[in-house]
Formats: C-alpha cells, sequence, structure tokens
C-alpha cells in the first residue's frame, strides 16, 4: 500500500477509536484501552507524515509554505492531544473538562483529517510521489 493509502487508513482507525470512546462512555475500560491505542496510532500517523509528506513538498519550492503551515498546525493540534493525555493519564476520564477537552480534540483532529484528505493529500500525489 502506498504511503496515502497508509495515511488514509490511520484516518479511519483514528475516527473508529474516537467513535468506541464516546459509544462506550469515558470512564469504561474499553475506553481507556481505545484512548492509550490512539495515541500509538496518532504518534505513528505524525511520524509517517513527518517522514514522507512534508519532506517531499518541502523540496518542492511551490509547495514549500504549503508543508510549513500543514506542519505547523498539526504541531498545535499535537500539543492540545498530548497535553491531554499528560492531564487524564493518571485519572478518571470523567467530568465536564474532561468532555470539553475531549470534544475540542476529537473537533481538531476530525477538521485536520478533512484537511488532509481533501488538501494536503492531493498536492502530494499531484507531485507523482
Amino acid at each position: 500500500m502506498d504511503i496515502i493509502g497508509t495515511l488514509k487508513l490511520e484516518h479511519f482507525q483514528i475516527l473508529g477509536l474516537l467513535s468506541e470512546i464516546k459509544v462506550h462512555g469515558a470512564n469504561s475500560e474499553k475506553s481507556k484501552d481505545s484512548l492509550e491505542q490512539l495515541r500509538g496510532v496518532l504518534i505513528g500517523h505524525l511520524k509517517k507524515e513527518d517522514q514522507y509528506i512534508y519532506p517531499n513538498l518541502n523540496d518542492s519550492g511551490d509547495n514549500q509554505q504549503v508543508a510549513i503551515d500543514f506542519k505547523k498546525e498539526m504541531q498545535e493540534i499535537s500539543e492540545l492531544i498530548f497535553d491531554f493525555y499528560e492531564k487524564y493519564v493518571d485519572k478518571p476520564l470523567v467530568g465536564e473538562d474532561f468532555s470539553r477537552e475531549f470534544d475540542a480534540i476529537v473537533k481538531a483532529i476530525h477538521k485536520r483529517i478533512i484537511k488532509e484528505e481533501n488538501s494536503l493529500y492531493p498536492l502530494y500525489d499531484s507531485q507523482g510521489k
């Protein structure tokens, strides 16, 4: 499978894990497991983008700023996500703060996936990589 196919499959996995957490309730053991799985998938996904997508776009003068902007935005989202993990690593996954922060992460991830699949990946593909 090519890198874009792999990244899109990971998007599917990410959305599935987010859905499982919502369905099973934040404080269930299944949700805790899904949250930990999500962390691993996100880390692997970010590494692949850093290794394959951004360097190739940076090589093209026309797309260099796009790559910089996408990478910067992803770093901001990553900080939000990993701050969330740090905050709730050993705490119950309940409460108004958890719900608000989790919903913010879900929205940020959904928005980012749409941008990647509609803009970033087609741009990468247009370079014939």
